[in-house]
């Protein structure tokens, strides 16, 4: 169909021309004028709800938290109804990456960095008041100033005793303050999205995904306990995830 359409196009214009009349292209294209461009970055922050843990052995901030996003998507519906989902990126058909001690980290982004984890600029334009965010739920991370700790390290963000496991949390304007956030994450009981995500034709709206663990400014923290059973002695502690537009 698209073929025909572009074969008529090219008559159309042909013949304008051969007419010697002027061709009127305010149509052309007139799907890009309703649509605007939507990016999605990373970042660490800071929530003063998470204070330090001071009775572990030692803890201190880490270098590098490397993290594999495979999919944003955002919704119009606050009760995060599947159907009305809209794609930012997708990158779920190949998820063999997510791995107990992942080896594989061409794809996992350092969200130190405030990588750019994917865009799209075919988002209608409108109001979206849901947003799913697909991960994998280990986070390899590194620290050269916890000795304990040396090399790389992997932590679940779910629960650590869970193998990997590709999970994806939902986030509503309609949802009420997080109690106990492991119960929290469903599209039943989704995150609270702090304010509805506007995408304007022609625009470019970017989309945070941010973690925090602590109420440090430097960054997330990585912790070592002696008194822990030997592969839970070097963790992360479960970061708060949540979602801002701007």
């Amino acid at each position: 169909m698209k073929t025909q359409q572009t074969t008529l196009m090219l008559i159309l214009l042909v013949s304008l021309v051969a007419c010697g009349g002027q061709v009127d292209n305010s149509n052309i294209s007139s799907n890009d004028t309703n649509t605007g461009t939507v990016e999605v970055i990373g970042e660490i922050g800071q929530s003063e709800a998470l204070a330090s843990v001071s009775y572990l052995t030692k803890e201190e901030i880490a270098d590098e938290i490397y993290v594999r996003n495979y999919r944003v998507s955002l919704g119009d519906s606050e009760d995060c109804a599947e159907a009305s989902f809209v794609d930012i990126f997708d990158e779920t058909a190949d998820t063999s990456d997510c791995a107990d001690d992942p080896e594989d980290l061409d794809l996992f982004m350092d969200i130190s960095d405030n990588p750019v984890f994917g865009s799209s600029d075919a988002i209608a334009a409108g109001t979206y008041s849901c947003v799913k965010v697909t991960i994998c739920d280990k986070l390899v991370w590194n620290s050269a100033a916890l000795e304990e700790c040396p090399g790389t390290n992997v932590t679940d963000v779910t629960d650590p005793r869970d193998e990997a496991a590709v999970v994806t949390f939902y986030y509503s304007i309609s949802a009420e303050e997080v109690v106990d956030s492991s119960e929290y994450g469903s599209a039943e009981l989704p995150f609270p999205l702090t304010e509805s995500l506007e995408v304007l034709a022609g625009e470019t709206t970017t989309l945070t995904f941010e973690m925090s663990n602590s109420d440090s400014l430097e960054g997330m923290v990585a912790q070592y306990d002696d008194e822990a059973p030997e592969i839970f002695q070097c963790g992360i502690p479960a970061p708060e995830m949540t979602i801002s537009s701007e």
